[in-house]
């Protein structure tokens, strides 16, 4: 593996650590604000991003490569209500869809098809959740205020398949 494609993968990892640390900060501020469902909602894009971070890991393990993780700056700001904090989570997700296109170029500049096609799976699972917190921001503007049915509805958030993610071919004995 070239510097340039190690770099840009040890990068990405650095990117998913910030969005983890992100998503439990969202976390916090939502159990603060009474709101439990979101709060395990955002727990579960913090278990998510770990599992991304493994994918990466796994795969630089996979090409003889090295993870090397970077320091992260823990992210400090409070948000005003949960759509500010939904937003926040969007905004940040839709920055690092950008920021995995760019590694999808910069491979494909690098004649890394492979890698290139690696990062194919992040952008898929970017598009679906964006669209899924899309989805949830427009469930709070029709709510009339009243998050209760939303907030509950989170609470039944499933944990990511962390198999099906990190070993896509694994099927249990």
């Amino acid at each position: 593996m070239i510097k340039k494609i190690n770099d840009d993968l040890n990068d990405y990892i650095s990117q998913h650590l910030k969005y983890q640390m992100l998503s439990f900060k969202l976390s916090n501020d939502a159990n603060q604000k009474g709101y439990p469902g979101f709060a395990r909602f955002f727990q579960v894009e913090a278990a998510d991003a770990v599992v991304h971070i493994r994918k990466i890991c796994n795969y630089l393990m996979d090409q003889d490569a090295q993870v090397e993780i970077k320091d992260i700056k823990v992210p400090t700001f409070t948000t005003k209500n949960i759509e500010e904090a939904l937003k926040k989570l969007k905004s940040t997700k839709e920055e690092l869809l950008d920021f995995t296109n760019k590694l999808v170029k910069s491979a494909r500049e690098n004649n890394d098809n492979l890698t290139a096609k690696f990062y194919d799976w992040f952008l898929i699972d970017f598009y679906e959740e964006i669209a899924y917190e899309k989805d949830l921001l427009d469930w709070i503007a029709m709510s009339n205020s009243n998050l209760y049915k939303i907030d509950k509805r989170l609470l039944k958030t499933e944990e990511p398949d962390t198999l099906k993610v990190i070993v896509p071919f694994y099927e249990p004995e």
